[in-house]
């Protein structure tokens, strides 16, 4: 795709940039003895570590081994795609993650691993792993707090709803997706910006639930989309309960999402599950043991069997 290449030679010239903060970062933290006084790391430990990681990832898109669909780090958007658009493509899933996802998110690999797994389940499968617009707590200096007060406010997700639909709406007039099915899975808070892409246009065949937070006003859902919910018990359920979250349109109670688990996912230990195959597209049908100490994510990766 034109797209893939163009953006492998925006990470050519990305990458040579980082090589040189690497670089000065390195020289930064190295003790350096001035009129015999010892001057100590400027520089931040993690600073470097972020950027060894971005260097490691754009090697790897420059190589071909990651293909981005989108790529502007300087305004922290990147849309990473797993799969190749084909003749035999069934199905385009459009991935949103959560609160306080930004590029440095992919760079470690931390957003991948749902689309991963689902392409190399079925090859015919095209994921695309999406960060087009602002996320809540994803600016330099914004605490937890701060972050977790901007995941509940509709602005926002109407505002970065509306990219996610602008990019929907290209997806699928791609020739090799025009036949596929169109999907969306979204964990916590991307639910608020996948159904605020909706309010703006874009249409689903399924839209996934993983823990999602809540959907902004009017977001009841559409007649010809599936709408699934899958849950866990945390601070976020808990809030949801008490109708601190986007006053109660959340997905737990909302008539549109089937619940296709009817309790709460236990949150220790080990545990078999048995999918059903008639309720949901991205069911199994075999009992899955899923160690939850492992991540939410695996887990997420898991229910999200097509």
């Amino acid at each position: 795709m034109v797209r893939i290449a163009a953006n492998r030679l925006s990470a050519a010239v990305e990458y040579r940039a980082t090589q040189n903060e690497i670089a000065q970062e390195r020289w930064f933290a190295s003790p350096r003895d001035i009129d015999d006084l010892t001057v100590g790391a400027i520089g931040s430990n993690r600073s470097l570590d972020q950027l060894q990681k971005k260097s490691e990832y754009l090697e790897r898109v420059m190589s071909g081994a990651v293909q981005l669909y989108l790529y502007q780090p300087d305004r922290d958007r990147i849309v990473e795609m797993i799969g190749n658009p084909s003749a035999s493509t069934t199905n385009s899933v459009t991935y949103v993650p959560g609160t306080f996802s930004n590029q440095y998110s992919f760079y470690t690999g931390e957003v991948q691993q749902v689309g991963s797994w689902l392409n190399g389940q079925d090859p015919n499968m095209v994921v695309f792993v999406w960060h087009g617009g602002e996320f809540p707590g994803q600016r330099p200096g914004t605490t937890q707090v701060d972050g977790l007060l901007a995941a509940n406010e509709a602005p926002l997700a109407l505002k970065t709803g509306g990219g996610l639909a602008a990019f929907q709406k290209e997806v699928a007039t791609d020739p090799h997706l025009t036949s596929a099915r169109h999907d969306a899975i979204a964990h916590s808070w991307g639910l608020a910006t996948t159904t605020a892409s909706e309010l703006k246009g874009a249409r689903y065949d399924n839209v996934v639930s993983l823990s999602g937070a809540w959907m902004p006003p009017g977001g009841e859902g559409q007649s010809n989309t599936a709408y699934s919910h899958y849950t866990y018990t945390d601070f976020l359920t808990v809030a949801k309960d008490l109708d601190l979250v986007d006053a109660g349109n959340v997905p737990d109670t909302n008539p549109a999402f089937t619940k296709p688990l009817g309790d709460p996912i236990p949150t220790h230990g080990d545990w078999t599950l048995t999918l059903p195959t008639s309720s949901s597209p991205y069911a199994g049908s075999e009992p899955v043991r899923i160690p939850m100490n492992t991540g939410m994510l695996k887990l997420w990766l898991t229910l999200g069997l097509l």
